[in-house]
């Protein structure tokens, strides 16, 4: 969804031009996302950081105002979202997949339609426009990953899934 956020951010210039875009992490999509920032002048607005290792993903989050991925994947939660939530971030995600089971708009984050980036661009400037909601996000965000995505959150919803699969397959094998 990167090309949605590119989109998007003309619109977003335009109300607030100090606003720095970061994009981290590689993969094939960045040649032709470079293409587009030149294309549409948009080079003095966008860093392309590239691949970052693990371990200074919090130096980049520290840094940012707020986290976005507009993700158009099928998947389950990001865990770059949850990265960017426990460190305290505003997050600006797309309404798709498992990202709603974590996210909850307006709670501790802002949910946009996948692929709208004239929703992107709103809620962006809505989020930069907003200091206290942006704040209020932040802490819940926090909060939400403290109380459900610890590791030990984590690990325990593992097991208990495990768990059951070997129930389920125990009775199984005891009908058959």
């Amino acid at each position: 969804g990167l090309h949605v956020l590119l989109r998007a951010l003309p619109r977003v210039l335009a109300s607030r031009p100090t606003v720095r875009l970061v994009v981290a992490g590689a993969g094939d999509y960045l040649d032709e996302a470079r293409r587009f920032v030149e294309a549409h002048g948009l080079s003095p607005a966008v860093v392309f950081a590239g691949a970052i290792a693990h371990e200074r993903t919090p130096e980049y989050l520290a840094a940012c105002d707020a986290f976005v991925l507009p993700t158009l994947r099928l998947e389950g939660v990001p865990f770059a979202v949850l990265e960017a939530m426990a460190c305290g971030k505003p997050v600006i995600v797309s309404r798709i997949g498992g990202v709603p089971s974590a996210v909850r708009d307006g709670e501790n984050g802002l949910l946009v339609r996948p692929g709208d980036h004239e929703d992107l661009a709103r809620t962006v400037e809505r989020l930069l426009g907003d200091p206290t909601l942006a704040a209020r996000l932040a802490r819940s965000a926090r909060e939400t990953v403290e109380r459900s995505y610890s590791v030990g959150q984590m690990v325990c919803g593992t097991a208990d899934v495990l768990e059951r699969a070997v129930r389920e397959r125990a009775r199984t094998h005891a009908r058959t």
